[in-house]
C-alpha cells in the first residue's frame, strides 16, 4: 500500500503539470503579444518613413519640373520649395543653382539666399534620449517637462529615434541646452551631437 508521500505525489503531480503548463502558456502568450506589438509598431514606423520619403520624392519631382521651365516665376518657385526637403540636400541644390544660373538674376539671388539660410544653421543637437521606436521616444517626451525648450525627434543614422531639445543649433546654444537637461534631471547623460544628416523634426 502506498505511503502518504506517494499519495501526495500522486495528487500533486497533475496539479504541478497543469500549473507549469498554465504559467508557460501565459508567458508564451505575453511574449507573442509583445512580439506582435513590436512588429506592428515597426510596420507603422516603416510606413511613416516611406510616406516621408514619398513626400520628399514628390517635392523633388516638382522641383525638377519647375527648375527647367522657361518661365522665370516657375524657376523661382522651384528654388523656394527646396526649403521643404532635407536641409543638406536643399543647400547643395540651391548652391548648384546659384553657381550655374546665368539667365535670371532673381533666380540666382533667391538660390543664394537659400544657401545662406541653410549655411547659417548650426549642426548641433542636444540629445536627451535615444530609442528604438518612435512610440518610445514620444512616451519619453510625455514624461518630462523641458520648458522653456521644445522637444524634437530625429531619425539618426543608426535608425534610432533621438529626442533632442531643438536641432540644427549653434554649438554654444546646444551645449547650454545639454547642461540644462543635466542640471534639471531631465537626462543626466544628455550629450551634444554634431551632424547635418538627421533630416527634419518628426515630432510636431
Amino acid at each position: 500500500m502506498p505511503d502518504n508521500k506517494s499519495w501526495v505525489e500522486i495528487v500533486m503531480m497533475p496539479l504541478a503539470v497543469t500549473l507549469v503548463g498554465t504559467v508557460g502558456t501565459y508567458f508564451l502568450t505575453q511574449q507573442q503579444l509583445r512580439s506582435s506589438e513590436i512588429a506592428s509598431q515597426a510596420q507603422i514606423e516603416s510606413s511613416e518613413n516611406l510616406a516621408r520619403s514619398d513626400q520628399q520624392i514628390k517635392v523633388l519631382e516638382i522641383f525638377s519640373e519647375k527648375i527647367t521651365s522657361a518661365n522665370v516665376r516657375e524657376r523661382e518657385l522651384a528654388v523656394r520649395i527646396l526649403q521643404s526637403v532635407d536641409p543638406v540636400l536643399a543647400e547643395k541644390l540651391a548652391k548648384a543653382i546659384a553657381e550655374t544660373e546665368t539667365e535670371n538674376v532673381s533666380v540666382r539671388k533667391l538660390a543664394q539666399q537659400i544657401v545662406d539660410i541653410e549655411a547659417s544653421k548650426g549642426n548641433s543637437f542636444p540629445v536627451i534620449g535615444s530609442f528604438e521606436t518612435m512610440a518610445e521616444a514620444i512616451d519619453f517626451i510625455k514624461g518630462i517637462n523641458p520648458a522653456p525648450y521644445s522637444p524634437e525627434i530625429y531619425l539618426s543614422e543608426n535608425n534610432y529615434y533621438a529626442v533632442t531639445l531643438g536641432g540644427y543649433l549653434r554649438k554654444e546654444e546646444a551645449q547650454t541646452r545639454v547642461r540644462f537637461a543635466q542640471q534639471q534631471g531631465i537626462a543626466k547623460d544628455a550629450y551634444l551631437r554634431n551632424t547635418r544628416n538627421w533630416g527634419e523634426n518628426l515630432y510636431r
